[in-house]
Parts: structure tokens; sequence; C-alpha cells
């Protein structure tokens, strides 16, 4: 073959493409090219389907459904993109054949493994769920899962849930497989919602949402959301038990005796109503859980407050018996319930009733053992229906039967026989109308019922004779009550008298008498017609004794005379009555005779007592005195004690007495021994009484002054043989306390005498056998220089290093003074040097060195230098601050009262007619109390008419700083007038309404500058006069600062009236003025006598105060005379 080139070209084309078809002619798409997964498939939803053997480059398609060939899809339309290829596809129920074409084919081939089945898919009611709701799985009340039945599921079915809330099932894949037909599933959902069922059948590829498969998940039921009551019941009684926070719908069930939790207990019993009470039996004892599930939910919760405690059966014996078992109707008795116990409970059955049947218990026992009052208003036999603690059952206690009798009658004992006998004689007495079974009791002599008798004394018999002692006169009233009561009645027709009489009808004055005496004894309490008798000596009673002597006047004097020593019992009867009875106040003893020389006087000659030289007493031993003793002295010059009682009682063995007899003469001591009746005159007793040393005796002294420590004789004019003298000490006003003792033997004698003392020294004279001593007119011995009695400081004690004022009493102008060395004894080598200008001049001290100062002092144009008695200057350490407590503090004469008064308000202290005194305090550092607030008042109107507060913290205090009003300005108060609109001017005011006005002012000023003054304000009412004070803590604080940080009031009484009925408040109350009322006793802490011994002497009566530190915090009152 010849071909050309062009030719040739189009012949290889040629070849080629015959080669190409060709071939494929021999190789056509096989039948099994692709296998396709999955082969059946559910309609209506994209099913992802693999062509498994797929290349790229070939083509397919479905056939028709249900076609069973290829023969109508000559070319498939789909080409194939990527190798074993997956499509989407979703279609209609039917089989589909897969057609299929390899790449360079020009078939369509169908394929054996091709073939898709698209099958009816999963039904939308499929599945039925129950329950339909359950609980949330919750840790909390260990509750993880409900068991869910999934009624019309097979096996190779599946399901997912929904999320919560969630409409439909789009984006779930059901994933969890059932294995069984109507299989249970455990769900576990915590979030309470609603859910969906998302199922697919076996075999198919859908998630269908199922109608009968949504599920609400509700909240998990609480622990704490029942509460029973009672949580206690009695096994095998049927007990209505409320459910407090139960709701409808909630369902519950009781747990297993004694198990530990709900597992294996589902709630099935429901509730109907709120608050539901249900009946609850349990037929074994032990404890029950509730276990509780919320309407809707699933779980199963044990509830905390719902534990029930069914108890055994109370026992029939649990009151092992009752007394009284008998009581009287409608009378309030005491019954004793033994065996019963805390917490039971108990209730009476009607009467006559046979069991305890509807009973139910409801008073509670409070004690073991305990008494009971009982009343039951009408006649017969009650039960007993008791119930253990816990308990819900009604049982009658086979001991607790109570009879219930008629009320005694009044007249059950119609008569008493005898119906008067003497007291303290047993006596039968017969009680007509008792009976065995009965009892009585009397009534306090004079009763008129027997409120608060228990008839007591049992009656065995009928009329019976009973014993009878009454220890009183009087009349008695028989308490009775009948067999089986509980009463106790006033029988009208059996009233005792009794009579006889009293052992205190008599009471004698003297006890005591001498033997074979007369003497007047006084029968206080004796009238006409009682007669008397003494027992024998030594005898305890009147047995046998007859009274015969008969009593002619009330309170009669008696002479009586009794030999021998001993005591006796007054034997006494009244008038009228037979019997004889020992006075209790009435016993006699009589003793031996005085003595006549019992007693023996230090001094036989004494001064007669004169006021007119100030002499009043001589004081003299009585030698061989004993306690209990008396004695009187004679008229002057008396033969003896025949008209003489003695009547001044002796206290002590050898007593000292002060003897103050004014008329010259010799006197007898009168004595009589403890317990006598006598008067004996004393042998050794016998006292000349001379006439008191005239107080010019020594008429006249020569010479009248005498050189220091320099023996001077001086010539006594006037003196005699026997005559005594003695010096005073020098500087004293008189010679009290200064004995004569230098006897003097010659008439106008001249004596030597040195003094050792600057001053002046009086004359102190008795004349011969004298006992005075009297100072002796103008005769005086004056001794040239200063005196060691000139000055007297004050205050003796200064605290180190502060500036102090002292007062030197008795200072002149031109004195000069100075102290010693520190613990100097006298004054030795100082020299006065810093010169007073004034009479009693008050200096700043200050002292930085501890210890003891002498003062040395010099006397204007004298040139020695004289340690002063009274200058001796002390200087302490700052004291330690110490808790301060028991203020405010109030006195009224030795009357000590501490209290406390309320904070925060204020308390009336004082209520007159015309003011009201209010004051409230505040606490100090250490918890004391200090008035901070007085307040004034009208008490006619109750208008505030002062206010003063205390300027609390002056502990920055600087005098240079304030500013001046007028003429004068309070530093450490406030007063306030609400009726001025300023301070007044003249510091005086009148209060308005009133007759009442005050002042004001500074009292005492520390260190200019730096130390704020005590101030007062002073008014004066129709019923007092009193002060408001500032002052500061210096005497309880150490520290300065804190000091003046407790500034603080007083309220000082000045004057009061003393018509004491017109005042009101605690202060009255605390006085002792007025009776205590509860609010002012709550305020005391502590009431005391600390200084009664001491008696008060000063002229202004008797005082009262009352302090919050005593003599700094003071509430004074002195009484008007």
């Amino acid at each position: 073959m010849i071909v050309r080139r062009g030719q040739r070209n189009a012949w290889l084309f040629s070849l080629l493409t015959f080669v190409r078809h060709a071939t494929f002619s021999e190789a056509a798409t096989s039948a099994t090219a692709i296998t396709i997964s999955p082969s059946a498939v559910s309609p209506g939803v994209d099913n992802s389907i693999t062509l498994t053997g797929s290349l790229v480059g070939d083509s397919w398609q479905w056939s028709a459904a249900n076609a069973g060939s290829c023969a109508a899809i000559t070319s498939p339309a789909n080409s194939i993109t990527s190798n074993n290829q997956a499509i989407v596809e979703n279609m209609a129920t039917g089989t589909y054949q897969l057609c299929y074409r390899s790449s360079g084919q020009a078939d369509s081939i169908l394929q054996t493994n091709g073939v898709l089945t698209i099958t009816a898919g999963t039904s939308a009611t499929a599945i039925t769920i129950g329950p339909s709701s359950i609980s949330s799985s919750i840790s909390s009340n260990g509750f993880f899962g409900t068991s869910v039945t999934f009624t019309g599921s097979a096996s190779g079915d599946s399901y997912s849930w929904s999320p919560g809330g969630a409409s439909d099932c789009t984006g779930v894949t059901p994933s969890v497989s059932l294995t069984s037909t109507n299989e249970v599933e455990t769900v576990n959902l915590g979030v309470h919602s609603t859910y969906q069922l998302c199922y697919r059948g076996s075999g198919e590829t859908d998630s269908v949402l199922q109608t009968n498969g949504v599920l609400t998940v509700v909240a998990g039921t609480t622990a704490t959301t029942i509460t029973i009551s009672p949580a206690s019941i009695t096994a095998t009684v049927a007990t209505s038990i409320t459910f407090t926070g139960s709701a409808v719908g909630g369902k519950w069930s009781w747990s297993a005796v004694n198990a530990a939790n709900c597992g294996g207990t589902t709630p099935s019993t429901s509730f109907t109503s709120v608050n539901e009470a249900v009946s609850v039996t349990q037929a074994t004892a032990g404890t029950y859980l509730l276990c509780y599930r919320a309407a809707g939910g699933s779980d199963s919760v044990s509830q905390t407050n719902g534990v029930l405690t069914v108890l055994a059966a109370t026992s029939a014996t649990s009151v092992t018996s009752i007394n009284p078992s008998s009581i009287t109707t409608a009378v309030a008795s005491t019954v004793t319930f033994a065996g019963s116990a805390v917490g039971d409970k108990f209730q009476w059955s009607a009467a006559g009733a046979a069991n305890c049947n509807g009973v139910v218990p409801s008073i509670v026992i409070s004690s073991t053992n305990e008494a009971v009052l009982v009343t039951l208003t009408g006649a017969g036999t009650y039960r007993l229906c008791y119930r253990a603690s816990g308990g819900s059952d009604s049982v009658m206690q086979s001991a607790g039967t109570i009879t219930v009798v008629a009320a005694t009658s009044a007249t059950k004992i119609s008569g008493l026989s005898p119906s008067t006998i003497l007291w303290g004689v047993a006596t039968s007495v017969t009680f007509t109308g008792s009976v065995n079974g009965d009892f009585f009791a009397w009534s306090a002599a004079g009763a008129s019922t027997c409120n608060g008798i228990t008839p007591s004394t049992a009656i065995t018999a009928t009329n019976q004779a009973v014993s009878v002692t009454l220890s009183a006169t009087g009349t008695y009233q028989l308490c009775y009550r009948g067999a089986g009561g509980s009463d106790s009645v006033r029988q009208t027709l059996a009233v005792m008298t009794v009579t006889g009489t009293s052992v205190s009808a008599v009471t004698i004055s003297p006890s005591s008498i001498t033997e074979g005496v007369l003497s007047s004894v006084h029968f206080t309490g004796a009238a006409v017609g009682d007669k008397f008798t003494w027992s024998g000596v030594g005898a305890g009673d009147c047995n046998g004794v007859t009274p015969s002597t008969t009593i002619t006047s009330v309170n009669e004097v008696v002479g009586v005379t009794i030999a021998g020593v001993g005591t006796r019992q007054l034997c006494y009867r009244a008038n009228g009555e037979t019997d004889s009875r020992a006075q209790t106040n009435g016993a006699i003893t009589t003793v031996a005779g005085t003595s006549a020389n019992a007693i023996t006087v230090s001094l036989s000659s004494i001064s007669a007592s004169a006021a007119s030289n100030s002499y009043y007493s001589t004081p003299i031993t009585l030698t061989g005195s004993a306690a209990g003793d008396k004695f009187s002295w004679s008229a002057p010059n008396a033969a003896d004690c025949s008209s003489v009682t003695p009547t001044t009682a002796l206290v002590i063995t050898n007593e000292v007495i002060a003897v103050t007899l004014t008329a010259a003469g010799t006197y007898l001591l009168c004595y009589r021994a403890s317990g006598g009746s006598d008067s004996v005159s004393q042998t050794n007793g016998v006292v000349t009484v001379v006439a008191g040393t005239s107080a010019t005796a020594i008429s006249a002294m020569s010479p009248t002054t005498a050189a220091l420590n320099t023996a001077t004789s001086i010539t006594l004019t006037g003196s005699a043989n026997g005559d005594k003298y003695s010096w005073s000490p020098a500087g004293a006003a008189d010679c009290t306390g200064t004995t004569p003792s230098t006897a003097l033997t010659a008439t106008n004698e001249v004596v030597s005498a040195t003094f050792t003392g600057s001053g002046i020294y009086r004359l102190c004279y008795t004349a011969a056998s004298g006992s005075d001593s009297v100072t002796q007119t103008s005769n005086i011995i004056t001794v040239p220089g200063t005196p060691a009695y000139a000055v007297t400081i004050s205050p003796s004690t200064l605290i180190i290093g502060t500036s102090t004022s002292v007062t030197f009493t008795g200072s002149a102008n031109g004195d000069k003074f100075a102290w010693s060395a520190i613990g100097a004894s006298d004054c030795t080598g100082v020299t006065p040097s810093d010169t007073l200008t004034f009479t009693n001049e008050v200096r700043t001290i200050t002292q930085g060195t501890l210890g003891t100062y002498r003062l040395c002092y010099r006397r204007s144009g004298e040139s020695d230098t004289v340690m002063q008695t009274s200058g001796t200057l002390t200087v302490a350490p700052i004291p330690t601050a110490t808790p301060v407590a028991g203020d405010p503090v109030t006195w009224y004469g030795h009357r000590r009262v501490e209290f406390e008064l309320p904070l925060s308000k204020m308390t009336t202290l004082l209520r007159m007619p015309d003011l009201e005194v209010s004051a409230a305090p505040f606490r100090g550092l250490k918890e004391e109390q200090w008035i901070g607030r007085v307040v004034v008042k009208s008490t006619a109107t109750g208008d505030v008419l002062l206010q003063v507060d205390a300027n609390r913290d002056m502990t920055n205090f600087d005098r240079s700083s304030l500013e001046h009003q007028g003429r004068f300005q309070l530093e450490t108060m406030t007063p306030l007038f609400p009726h001025l609109s300023r301070m007044p001017i003249d510091n005086q005011f009148l209060l308005p309404g009133t007759w009442t006005w005050g002042t004001f002012g500074k009292i005492a000023c520390g260190f200019k500058r730096f130390e704020p003054c005590r101030e007062a304000i002073t008014i004066v009412g129709k019923f007092a006069k009193f002060g408001i004070v500032s002052s500061s803590a210096k005497e309880y604080y150490g520290d300065v600062a804190e000091a003046f940080q407790n500034v603080h009031l007083d309220f000082e009484m000045f004057d009061m009236t003393n018509e004491t009925d017109l005042l009101e408040g605690a202060l009255p109350e605390m006085w002792g003025l007025k009776p205590m009322s509860a609010d002012t006793e709550k305020m005391i802490k502590e009431l005391s006598y600390p200084y009664l011994e001491t008696p008060n002497t000063t002229a202004l009566g008797d005082q009262s105060e009352v302090c919050s530190q005593c003599s700094q915090n003071a509430f004074r009152s002195t009484a008007l005379e």
C-alpha cells in the first residue's frame, strides 16, 4: 500500500480510534464493578451512600423506583469525580438499581451489588416511654438515674435524647443501641428541662422525634421537703401524722424498718393535699425513713425531718401505783403517779368507763414519779389512760384506777365530847359520827376555816375516842375528810375550845434577887384575881404546885422574900382557870447577899465637881467589881444605904468609874452584887468630897517670865500645905489632861522650875485632899523665844514633784522658816531664811525628794530656831492607780450605802415640794462611775430650771486660752439656764416660779495656768441648800492626765429640812428616811455602818454624805436641828 504523507496521518488517527473502540467492545462495564454501602436507607432523609469501586470518569444513575433493570437508562447521567465516591441521596420508598458505565464505555450496566432499598423509615410513634417525667440526677441526694421503659423498642434500634428544651431532633444522631423488645433504660439527666426522644429503627438511618417520647426532667427532691409530726408513734396503732411540706402529686413510702437509706424504696402513695395528714400504722417497732418524691419526680429521697420512730406498745403497768387512789369530787387533789417518766402523757377516762377506748392522753408528765394535781367533778371510778413518751397509743393502767367520792359533809361529826379542854393536857375526846378510814386535823388557834389544812390523823373506829393535846388556848376548827376523800371540810358542829393559863402570861423583873431580902418584883401582864406560887428550888415545872397568892392589881409589884439560894419557877393561874403553869419569863434566882467588903475605892478624897472651874468628874477604880454588879452613892453624910437602890451597872472587873459629886461631904458606896436585890454600904468605899479648887487659889505668881533651860525660883502666893501643882505643856489653852503631882508643904511656897521650850505655861493646881486640876487665872509663865507650837501646817503630806498649797496656821508677818534635811530628827544646823508676810500664810510648796522634813521656825524678832511639833512634812510617791469601785456612795450619820446609778438615763435623787434633783453617771477609765450631769427641775411644773454638765476632758486645759465673758466664766462645768439667754453677769440668779436663788463661782484653784479650778453652783431653796461642784479625779488616778480626763460633778447638800415626810427619791430611801423601793434596792451594792463605834461629836449634827469617790463625788446632807 502506498500512502501519502497526509493520508498517513489520517490513517493513524483512524487506526487509533478503531483500536480504542475495539478494545471497549472487548472490556464492557462489569456488573460487579460497584458495591454500594449501605444498601438500605430510610426515605425523606439525606443518606450518604458509598460507591466502592467507582473511578474518576465513570458515570452512574439510579433506575426508577422498582424498575428492576437499567433498560431505561442508556446513558448514566452522573459523573464519578473521585474514586470510591460517596454520594448523598434522599429518595422515596422503593428499590433502585444502580446503572453504571465505566469510563470509555457506552453501556449502562445494572450493578449486582448496587441495589438500593429505601425502606418505610422509623415511625414517629414507634416508641412510648414511661414514665414521661423523672427527677434530675443529683449527687446531693444520692440519686443517679431513673429506669424508663421504651415500649415498642426492638433489638437493633437506637436512640438519643435531644438537648434540653429542643423541639425536634435536628442534629441528633441516635447512638444508644437497644438489645431487646420493650427495653428498660436507666436515664441520667442532671438538668431539669424537657427532652425529645430521637429514635431510629433497626436498619434505618433516620432520626425521628417520637411523639410519645417527650421526657420531662424535674428538679430533684430535697431532703428537707417534709417534716412529720408526730415523729414517734406506737406499733400497730393507727396514728394521724401530718406531713408538713407535702404537695399535691408528691409521693411517699416508708423505708424498711431500721433501713439506712431509701435505696430500694419507691415512693408510691400520692399526696392529694398540701400539708396532708395521713393515718399511719406500722406493725413493727423500729425506725422508718420517709422516702419522698416530689410531683413529677422519679427519685426517692430520705427526709431529714421524716424519721419515724415506732415504739412498742405502752405497758399497762407503766404507772405502778397512784396515791391516793381515792379523792373527793371537784377537789383539786395531789396524786402521785409512781413509775411515771418525763414526756409520758395521760388522761382520765369518763366516769365508769371500762377501758380507754377513744381517750387520747394529752396531759404531759414533766418529772419522774410526778405528783399531779387532779380535779374530777363527778363521783365514780375513772381509768388512767396512759401513753409512754413518744407513743401514740392509749393504754389503761392496771394500777391506775381512781375512785372519786362525794364531798365530806360539814356535819359529818355531829359533836365533840368534851368540846372544851385545857391546853397542853392530853384529853380523850369522842368524835360522834366518825367511821373507819376518815381523817382529821385541827386548825390553828383562832382560825375560822380549814384553808391549807390537810387531815392526816386516821380514824379507825366508829364514834372513836381520840386523845387530843392542843398547845395553846383558843378556838380550834375540826378539819375533816371522809373515807376515800381528798377534801378538808370544817365541821360546823365540832368546834373545840381550849382554855388554860398561858405560859407567857407574866414576865417578872428583876429575875434575880438576894436571898432573905424583901425585894420588889414587877409582874408585867398580871391581872386582878390571878394567883401564883413559887416552885421548889431546882424544879423544872409546876407539877403538884397550886397557886395560892392572889394578884390584886394589874401589873402588880409584889414584895418577895425567898430564903435559900437557887432558881424557882413561877407557878401561875389566870383568873377563872384551874391549872398551874410555869411561866416562861417567870423563873426567879436567889443569890447570896452582897459583902460589905466587896469593893475598895482607889481614892477616898476627891474634889467636888463644878462647872465654874471646868472640873466635872474624878476617875476612881472600884477594885473588886465584876460585870453585872451595880452601885450608887448615898446622900452626903448618910448613915447607911437603906434608902439607896444601886442602879449604875458595871461591865468589867475592877472598873474605873467617873465620879461626879457636886456637894462637899462624906459619901457611902452602896453596892449590889450581880443578880442581887440588896444595897450594902462598902466598908472600903467611903469617899470624902471636898470643895473644888479655886481658879484664884494662887493669888499671885512672881516672876511671870523665865529664861529657857534655866532654873527659876517662883513664889506661889496663896499656896498651902498639902496642895499640889504642875505646869501645863507649852502653849496649852488650859489644864485639861494635866494632873497636879508636885506637893507643896508651906504657905506661899517658893518653887523651882526649869522650862525646856519657849512659849506660855499655865499653872495647874489642886487644893489639899482634892482631885481636880484647875487652871490658875492669870498665873502664866512666859518663856521668851519661838515656841514649838507656833505654827501648824496643812496639808502635812505632799505628792512628790507636785506643787501644793500649804497653809501655815499661826504664822505672822516677819516670821521665818526653813525645812530640815530629809529624815532629820530636829532642826540642828538649820537657819530659817524664808520670810512670811501674812497671818496664816498659804505657800506653794514643791519637794522633789521622797522623805520626811521638819519645819524649822523662828518668830519675828527672835533669834532661835525651833522645830515645830505640828510642822512635819511628808513627801509621798505618786500613788499607784488602782481600780476605783463602790461609787457613788452616800453617808447618813454612820449609815453608808454604796450604789450605782443606771447608765444613759436621769435618775431622781431627791424630790422636795419645790425642787427635784436628778443625775446621770458615766464610766471612768477603770469602769467606776462618776456623775456627769445634774438637772434641777421645778416639782410643780416639771420644767428644767438648771442643767449642769461636767466639761469631761480637761487634759489639755490652759487657762490662758479661755475667752472671758462678763466678769466670770466657768472652766470645768457648763450650766444651762433655759430661762436665760446668757450666763448671769453678776454670778447670781433667781430660778423662775420659785423662791429659789443661787450663786456660782470658783472655790479652789490649783497651780494657776494648767490646773482647772474647782467650781460650784450653790442653790438655796425653801427646803434645802445644796451645791453642784466640779472635781477632778486626782485622788484616784496617779496620772494627772487621767485625772483631768475624768472631771465630774459632786452634789453636796449643806442644809436640809427635818420634815422627812416631804422628801422622796433614791437618796431619802438609801438614808433610811423612806421605805426602800424595788428600783432603789437594785442600785445598792453594799449597806454598812463602818464607824458606828465612833460617835459623831461635830457641832453640825448628823451628817449625810453621798459621794462618787467618797470625798470627791459627794452628796452631803446636814439635817437641820
